[in-house]
Parts: structure tokens; sequence; C-alpha cells
């Protein structure tokens, strides 16, 4: 749990993982139909609404325009946290329409 917490707290390792994304986006954009920005996230340490609805949210949307810049044309997939689920009796936080939205 450490591990996701210091994750999303830390905007330099934030921009390697966006950096390596970028560079598999551009090496494969061709080859694939689209790309998950991050598998099953965790919101570690933090409140799961507080964290779906401000870090993740910005995160998808920072991952989004290196993905955009390098296909217009290939799918994105994002999924809420793991902790935001029917299973555990919590609605997903992300806004995915409106002027807040992953996809503005």
């Amino acid at each position: 749990m450490k591990s996701f917490t210091r994750f999303w707290k830390d905007e330099e390792l934030q921009e390697h993982f966006l950096n390596a994304l970028k560079a598999v986006v551009r090496e494969l954009k061709d080859d694939v139909i689209g790309f998950e920005i991050f598998n099953e996230p965790w919101h570690g340490e933090f409140d799961i609404g507080f964290f779906e609805s401000k870090i993740l949210t910005e995160f998808y949307r920072k991952a989004v325009k290196i993905v955009r810049k390098e296909s217009k044309d290939c799918l994105i997939f994002f999924e809420p946290a793991v902790a935001a689920s029917p299973v555990y009796g919590v609605a997903s936080q992300i806004d995915k329409t409106g002027k807040d939205s992953v996809f503005p």
C-alpha cells in the first residue's frame, strides 16, 4: 500500500511513468487497437472518493493528452480504483463527462 501512496504523491515518479507510456504508444500505436493507462489502480492511503475525483482523474487527463499526441485514433482504456466497485459498495468518482471529464 505504501508504494501506491508514494506513487500518487510523487509527481516526478508519475512523470517517469507517463514518459514510459509515451514511448510505448509511440512504438506500438500502429500494431494495437488501444492502450490501458493503468491496470487496477489502487488508492493507497487516500480516501477513495478524493483519490478518484482528484488524483486519479488528473493523472488520467495527463495520460490521455500524452496518448492523443502520439495517436489520434487508438482507443484509450481506463478503469476506476480497485476499491471503487459494486463488490465493495462504492461507486466510482471519476468524472467521465462534463467540464471535469477525463476526456474534456
